[in-house]
């Protein structure tokens, strides 16, 4: 039991100090939105592999959550440190309507 307890110790402190040095080195990660897919950071999601992209509800400045089509379903939070406000959101989504959605039946945007 000890072992397991000092293992879960370890991991928690392992997660707060990469957490403490994002928050004092200011990373961040960038957002990249275009015709091939979505890039957040070094992460890509392809058009084909996205259910839907939508705003988090009751938060403002907007922040995006995508969520991955296939056998394991997740929800991607993609922050940023600004947001987006509900005009630049709107226009987004009539971007990505005309421009993404025609060859992607599958792909919910709300």
């Amino acid at each position: 039991m000890g072992v397991i307890c000092t293992a879960v110790l370890g991991l928690f402190t392992v997660i707060g100090v990469v957490l403490i040095r994002y928050f004092l080195t200011s990373r961040t990660l960038p957002l990249v939105i275009n015709r091939e897919g979505v890039r957040y950071g070094d992460r890509f999601f392809p058009w084909r592999d996205i259910g839907s992209l939508h705003a988090r509800p009751g938060v403002m400045p907007v922040q995006l959550l995508l969520l991955r089509r296939g056998r394991m379903e997740s929800i991607c939070h993609l922050m940023t440190n600004d947001g987006m406000t509900a005009s630049e959101f709107e226009r987004l989504m009539r971007t990505l309507r005309t421009e993404v959605a025609p060859y992607y039946d599958h792909l919910k945007l709300q």
